[in-house]
C-alpha cells in the first residue's frame, strides 16, 4: 500500500466524506490524477453515507429489538444536526425508522425458520 493510500485508510477512519478527503490530500500537495488513482486503490467509494444507509447497514448486521432501533435513530452520533426547536430531521421520522426496524426484524424471524428448517 502506497503512503498516499494509507493517508487515504487515515482519513476514513477518521470518518471524513471524500470531499473531505480530497481536500486534506490537495491541501498536502497531491496531485489530483494520484488523488483519484489512489481513491479506487484503496477501495474508497465516492457512494454518499446518510443515517439511512448507516441504519440500513446496522439492521441488516443482525435481528434488532425495538429498543436497540431505537437507541441507534436518536443517539446523537447518527442523529444529524437539530434544528431550532432542538429536535433533528431523523427524530421527526422516528415511527418510519421503527417501522424499517419491524420490517428486518421480521425478516430476519422468517430467515431463520427457513434456515432451521432445512
Amino acid at each position: 500500500m502506497s503512503k498516499l493510500q494509507e493517508r487515504i485508510v487515515e482519513l476514513v477512519e477518521q470518518g471524513l466524506t471524500i470531499a473531505k478527503i480530497r481536500a486534506h490530500l490537495t491541501i498536502e500537495d497531491y496531485p489530483a490524477k494520484d488523488i483519484s488513482i489512489a481513491l479506487k486503490e484503496a477501495g474508497v467509494s465516492a457512494k454518499k453515507r446518510s443515517f439511512a444507509s448507516d441504519f440500513y447497514d446496522y439492521l441488516v448486521e443482525a435481528s434488532r429489538t425495538e429498543a436497540e432501533a431505537e437507541a441507534y435513530i436518536l443517539d446523537p452520533i447518527h442523529g444529524g444536526k437539530a434544528d431550532d426547536d432542538g429536535k433533528t430531521n431523523i427524530q421527526r421520522h422516528l415511527s418510519h425508522y421503527q417501522a424499517i426496524a419491524d420490517l428486518t426484524r421480521r425478516i430476519h424471524a422468517a430467515n431463520k425458520v427457513e434456515t432451521e428448517g432445512e
